[in-house]
């Protein structure tokens, strides 16, 4: 019970949004919108993904393979990331033209 209440009060205390002050997210969008004009990042993403794969291939303990597992989903969060913003662009274009 004890316990329970200890690793709740720990998450609201994470999880403040103080922690976030001073995060300029239009200057981030404004970056994830640039990348996905770049064909360099792209290729990126291509080559970091073949490379995680190859590693699952190696045979991974279970710690070790939750690692990887977690990158490569990082990996697609960021790609889909930037694939929201541009679409959003193209669709603002769209709009305006």
């Amino acid at each position: 019970m004890i316990r329970k209440f200890l690793i709740n009060l720990l998450f609201r205390l994470l999880d403040n949004n103080d922690t976030y002050n001073g995060i300029d997210d239009e200057r981030i969008e404004k970056w994830l919108g640039e990348q996905g004009k770049q064909p360099g990042f792209r290729e990126y993403i291509r080559k970091r993904d073949l490379q995680l794969l190859k590693t699952f291939g190696t045979g991974l303990t279970g710690d070790t393979a939750t690692l990887w597992i977690g990158q490569r989903l990082e990996l697609f969060r960021l790609m889909n990331e930037v694939n929201k913003k541009v679409e959003k662009e193209d669709k603002s274009k769209e709009k305006n033209a």
